[in-house]
């Protein structure tokens, strides 16, 4: 499915990735009596980023875990990718 002559290719795996869940979320509504989301699964984009020292990685790491912790909050201003801390040190390679 998103093989390209042997090599796996990151938007590819995303949209593998992205389609089988979704699917089996709306199996686990329609069948298991799961809660209803009425909003989108997944972000239309996603960027990839090359992580160049440990300081990024850090910063990526922190986005990660407290990201859901401002959701409550209604902030949403980084929905569509990270904010300016964490590019410190990374390379955006691809927006897909």
């Amino acid at each position: 499915m998103f093989f390209n002559g042997g090599e796996h290719y990151v938007p590819d795996i995303i949209r593998w990735f992205k389609s089988v869940s979704t699917n089996r979320y709306i199996h686990g509504v329609n069948e298991q009596g799961w809660t209803r989301f009425n909003k989108t699964l997944w972000q239309r984009n996603y960027y990839e980023h090359i992580i160049r020292n440990q300081q990024a990685f850090e910063n990526i790491r922190l986005y990660i875990r407290d990201n859901p912790k401002r959701w409550n909050n209604g902030c949403d201003e980084d929905i569509d990718g990270l904010p300016a801390s964490i590019h410190m040190g990374t390379e955006t390679t691809t927006k897909q």
